[in-house]
């Protein structure tokens, strides 16, 4: 019988080790036959990083792992490890494509700083931008008033338009997008945008809703 662990970060405290372990046990505790008992438990360790020095407190118990690393180690453990994600930033121009997911135990899943950004993005994203229909007092102008999921609403405040466009290495034929920042008179805040430009022959722009502000 084989029995395994991970954690996200090198681990330095036995006591955690052996509640990893303790919580293993009990997951396959039905299924656990010892019979007349072990005859040989070998502890061998796969994969070994180095542990940067670590002061611990004079007078107290060394506290050892990280809160969050220990929290991440013990949900992988109980749920599995495909079931419990971290955030990785992707340096791309679109905001859907912004975040990757990949398992927390993975040393490569580690989250890298993301890109500098010029302008401020949503907290919130919605999984698809989802179309809305909008009044505007100049076709290329900031929206006045838009409807949403049969809910009107009216803008009293806009800022941009930001543009933002596909690579040029991906999928050709996307229109441009014009994002624009906007308040209602409730004190909602959206995030809006223009996908394509009045004028053109081959097909008219549309409006969608992609995210909203705190």
């Amino acid at each position: 019988m084989r029995l395994s662990i991970g954690t996200s970060a090198p681990a330095r405290a036995a006591a955690h080790v052996i509640r990893l372990f303790s919580n293993r046990l009990e997951d396959i505790h039905s299924d656990l036959d010892a019979g007349f008992g072990f005859d040989v438990l070998r502890l061998s360790a796969h994969d070994c990083a180095t542990i940067a020095a670590l002061q611990a407190d004079a007078f107290l118990e060394e506290r050892g792992e990280d809160c969050a690393a220990a929290l991440i180690d013990r949900l992988s453990g109980r749920l599995g490890e495909k079931n419990v994600m971290t955030l990785g930033a992707v340096d791309t121009h679109l905001p859907e494509r912004a975040v990757s997911y990949a398992p927390a135990l993975r040393s490569e899943a580690k989250s890298k700083a993301p890109p500098p950004l010029e302008r401020l993005r949503p907290l919130r994203l919605l999984a698809r931008p989802e179309a809305i229909a909008v009044m505007a007092e100049i076709p290329d102008g900031p929206p006045l008033r838009f409807e949403w999921r049969r809910v009107s609403y009216r803008i009293v405040k806009a800022s941009g338009p930001e543009r933002i466009e596909d690579e040029w290495w991906r999928e050709k034929g996307r229109p441009a997008r014009d994002y624009y920042r906007v308040e209602t008179a409730e004190g909602r805040r959206f995030w809006l945008f223009r996908a394509g430009f009045y004028g053109d022959e081959n097909k008219a722009p549309e409006w969608r809703l992609h995210g909203f502000f705190p």
